[in-house]
């Protein structure tokens, strides 16, 4: 695996240095990438709001076997992220009013994160892969033609299927998920 990196492979590879922001101080590091990807999803409440979890920093470990032992092994070629969260518990004092009761913060581990090699591909189940290019949507609505020829809008969501509506030669709406 010591073949120089093709030039193509470049882009990939700062796409995800960029992505895991692995070169930037925990507290330093900007909203986006895979910290954008954890702030999305904390804090988590529950319903009654007496419990919260909140995402503080997270952190990648060494991997446990190289890119090359990964390939003899069948492994897929990966480093452990640990991730350091806060649990505020919270009681109702007077009936409604919410008080801290306690505050903890531990380091725990949150599971394996593939590696991109230095040649810019992943190693999953000991088969070395290249990442393909994809054209990401845009959330949005635009005006297209349907199938039989009539105008059409589909509705792009930022997550989810997304809707097409259109009017048939008979003046019927029609709509389409997905």
């Amino acid at each position: 695996m010591s073949d120089p990196t093709p030039l193509t492979f470049n882009p990939h590879l700062e796409s995800y240095a960029r992505f895991l922001q692995l070169n930037v101080p925990p507290r330093e590091r900007p909203d986006e990438g895979l910290q954008r990807v954890f702030r999305t999803f904390f804090p988590v409440k529950t319903l009654d709001g007496t419990v919260e979890l909140f995402f503080r920093e997270y952190s990648l470990e060494s991997p446990r076997y190289g890119a090359d032992e990964c390939l003899r092994r069948g492994m897929v070629f990966a480093a452990p992220i640990k991730v350091t969260i806060e649990l505020i518990v919270y009681e109702r004092v007077d009936g409604s009013e919410l008080q801290i009761r306690d505050i903890k913060q531990q380091e725990v581990y949150w599971g394996e994160l593939p590696l991109m090699t230095g040649r810019g591909t992943f190693i999953v189940d000991g088969v070395e892969r290249a990442p393909v290019a994809r054209v990401c949507r845009i959330p949005g609505v635009r005006h297209v033609t349907a199938a039989d020829g009539s105008p059409a809008v589909e509705i792009l969501p930022r997550h989810g299927l997304p809707l097409s509506l259109s009017i048939d030669r008979y003046g019927a709406w029609n709509a389409a998920w997905g």
